[in-house]
């Protein structure tokens, strides 16, 4: 097992692949101070990324591809300012702060995967072509509680397969 560490103030990449047969389901990627995809795609194999400051994904034509028994926790919040969000495999598991769809045209297929959000959900999608609501189930659990923004009409798409509050805030 092992645990990859990215420790840079400005983790930017590109593309960045990391397979299951590189890094075992048992080991962790570390990013402290933010990741940033730009422009291209976070492909993550059985493994947990662990994201302890801001996940930026910017640009046209990004994504995060998680297959196998995958994790992928942002303590942070998780803004889209364009692009696309992929999920895929059965046993992913995305836990997030909070997340911030600024753009229009950004989109997200949440995959087979449950989703926690802890924090503020805030939607501008409209593009239901990019937006695909998957099987799994969102649930907020937030403690402080918050202004929750979704798609609504906007968004000519179901926005979640499921979707549980469960918050004490």
């Amino acid at each position: 097992t092992a645990t990859i560490t990215l420790l840079s103030t400005d983790n930017t990449f590109d593309d960045l692949t990391i397979s299951a047969g590189v890094v075992t389901a048992a080991s962790n990627i570390n990013v402290t101070n933010g990741l940033i995809v730009s422009g291209g795609t976070y492909a993550l194999g059985a493994t947990t990324l662990v994201v302890s400051g801001a996940a930026t994904l910017s640009g046209s034509g990004d994504g995060i591809a998680s297959g196998g028994a995958a994790s992928f926790t942002v303590s942070g919040t998780l803004t889209m300012s364009g692009g696309d969000i992929n999920f895929t495999g059965d046993s992913v598991t995305v836990s997030l702060a909070s997340v911030n769809i600024s753009s229009a045209a950004s989109g997200i297929s949440l995959g087979a995967g449950n989703w926690t959000v802890t924090g503020t959900w805030t939607n501008a999608s409209t593009d239901g072509t990019r937006w695909n609501a998957g099987t799994g189930t969102v649930t907020f659990n937030s403690a402080t509680g918050g202004t929750m923004t979704f798609a609504g009409a906007n968004l000519a798409e179901d926005e979640f397969s499921s979707v549980t509050f469960d918050s004490s805030g």
